[in-house]
């Protein structure tokens, strides 16, 4: 699983560079990786094996195509693209944005969670005696071991303390203390219609990763979770063509609902964001629509090793 690459300066946690990418692909094996064709129909008629890999990459980010395309075409890969459409009606992902803004602007991400807390007025005591804090910190850090103690403070904030409105106003003003002018950032963040249409091009599989990107998606009932996803279907068949039968959840977030969703829009292959799961299932991989997923960050640390 892939989000962000970087060519100099880094641009945000788990970001990659070119050099990094390649090490990752030599240390997988090339032989091992399917194509989305082939992994899509081993799924279906349960053929995988533990050497059976594919290349995810979420968020549907401008880095992935200015970085890791080149590398793909060099070693003749195919790979999955999972893209949000938000961006086709101009509107903005602000968990994306405020990432890049904490690492384009500030120090270092820690730098930047400080400064925001401090903004907030959130002392080290304000985590510490909030007991729904220390819950969410457990449950998370079981499943994301490479999240930091700050960066499960600031995802606390902005998708549990906050309301996603209320989040959202207070890091603009945040921002516009900071003097950083975030409407000149997002054009250079996302991909664009032409972008995606060389993907296709390419021979790449396009898939669903919802309309908005929310921050919890299984919250939303069931008419707007199938709003999220019939929306993102109808851009992404729009300007490929392609069938789209893939997806990954949104920041690991889905539920009963969403998975019947799913099946309704004849999605076939769906993936997490983690490799954890309940151990009373005999298979990592809970479902067709529940994939397991490395992140490239913990394959990394493999290689360091």
């Amino acid at each position: 699983m892939f989000h962000r690459f970087h060519k100099k300066k880094t641009l945000g946690q788990g970001s990659l560079s070119s050099n990094q990418f390649e090490k990752i692909i030599h240390f997988i094996g090339k032989k091992n990786i399917n194509n989305p064709q082939d992994w899509i129909y081993k799924t279906e008629k349960k053929l995988l094996n533990k050497n059976d890999l594919c290349l995810t990459f979420d968020d549907g980010l401008k880095s992935q195509i200015k970085v890791a395309l080149p590398i793909l075409e060099k070693y003749k890969i195919k790979a999955f693209f999972f893209i949000p459409t938000f961006f086709f009606e101009k509107k903005i992902d602000f968990k994306e944005l405020i990432s890049f803004c904490a690492f384009s602007k500030f120090k270092n991400f820690d730098n930047f969670i400080a400064k925001f807390l401090n903004y907030l007025k959130f002392d080290n005591n304000f985590f510490i005696l909030k007991k729904d804090f220390l819950k969410f910190y457990k449950k998370k850090k079981k499943t994301f071991k490479f999240y930091s103690k700050n960066d499960l403070k600031y995802r606390y904030v902005r998708d549990i303390y906050f309301s996603e409105k209320n989040f959202i106003k207070k890091i603009k003003a945040f921002f516009k203390k900071e003097n950083i002018s975030i409407e000149k950032i997002s054009n250079s963040i996302w991909l664009n219609k032409s972008d995606i249409k060389q993907l296709v091009e390419k021979g790449h599989t396009l898939g669903l990763h919802s309309h908005h990107h929310p921050a919890i998606l299984r919250k939303l009932n069931y008419k707007s979770q199938e709003k999220e996803y019939t929306k993102n279907l109808f851009y992404l068949k729009k300007i490929s063509n392609q069938e789209i039968i893939s997806m990954s959840h949104p920041l690991n977030s889905y539920d009963k609902k969403t998975l019947s969703i799913l099946k309704k829009l004849n999605i076939k292959c769906g993936f997490r964001s983690n490799t954890h799961f309940d151990s009373s299932i005999k298979s990592i991989n809970q479902s067709n629509l529940e994939l397991a997923r490395e992140d490239s960050t913990n394959i990394l640390k493999q290689i360091k090793n």
